[in-house]
């Protein structure tokens, strides 16, 4: 009997023990539970690639920067001087174009070599062009104006010695002084700085082409008076050579030096 008893006392400290144990087990299952579930709301805030709500802006704020940034850029160039720039982006395109059609044309192996170097010289110059327009988010002309298309209609149907005549004298001449007269504007008034620096490094050039143009007229007119000269009588011939003197004298003051950047 005492035995008995004393049995189902220990079987009931091992039910307390066993009660209160279960408890202990339950309440750190429980806290675990608590602490996953603050951790899995934790990491569902984040985004698939484990980087945060914040961070995870980042590349969109970078991109709102780099369109401000071009933004910026594409303003930098005032009205007046986009106006330039396609000014200057049609004369090259025009002294290309003309140039090519005296390579196609001519038999004259001085304008050849003129129309030759006028491709590489204005070819090179338009590309710079296109470099700074790009850089400054500038959008240039791709063809040629009504004007100037209307000029190479009229030269493309001209031959022989007066297509020689009127390409050197337009294209070379007269061209290259509006050139000239534009660069020095653009030095003058451009806002830009990169525009103006631009304009200073064409400008020799564009006085060498137009020098070699006006020296090249005023060959083919001295020759051309020379032989004129030998056709009628002696007193014909000495009339006539002084009249195209004359005429050669004033055909060179009527053109201005580069350096002066007077247009007339």
């Amino acid at each position: 009997m005492a035995q008995r008893k004393q049995l189902t006392q220990v079987i009931g400290v091992a039910m307390l023990a066993i009660m209160f144990g279960a408890g202990s087990v339950y309440a750190q299952e429980s806290a675990k539970d608590a602490t996953g579930q603050t951790q899995a709301n934790k990491e569902g805030r984040m985004s698939p690639t484990g980087q945060n709500e914040t961070s995870s802006t980042k590349p969109a704020t970078s991109g709102a920067s780099e369109s401000s940034t071009s933004a910026s850029s594409a303003d930098k160039l005032s009205r007046s001087d986009t106006a330039m720039m396609k000014q200057l982006a049609v004369s090259n395109m025009a002294e290309i174009e003309a140039a090519k059609i005296a390579l196609n044309k001519s038999k004259d192996e001085q304008v050849r070599s003129f129309a030759q170097k006028m491709v590489d010289d204005h070819t090179a110059a338009q590309s710079q062009l296109k470099d700074l327009a790009q850089a400054k988010g500038a959008q240039l002309p791709q063809d040629l104006d009504a004007k100037h298309k209307a000029e190479i209609k009229k030269l493309s149907a001209l031959s022989g010695d007066k297509f020689d005549k009127t390409y050197m004298s337009k294209g070379g001449v007269a061209d290259h002084r509006q050139t000239h007269d534009l660069l020095g504007r653009i030095e003058k008034q451009a806002k830009d700085s990169d525009l103006k620096t631009l304009a200073s490094n064409l400008m020799p050039k564009i006085n060498e082409h137009w020098d070699m143009a006006k020296q090249a007229r005023s060959g083919s007119a001295a020759t051309t008076t020379g032989s004129s000269g030998t056709k009628g009588s002696s007193a014909s011939g000495s009339s006539k050579s002084s009249s195209g003197k004359k005429s050669g004298e004033s055909g060179s003051s009527d053109m201005s030096t580069p350096g002066s950047g007077t247009s007339k």
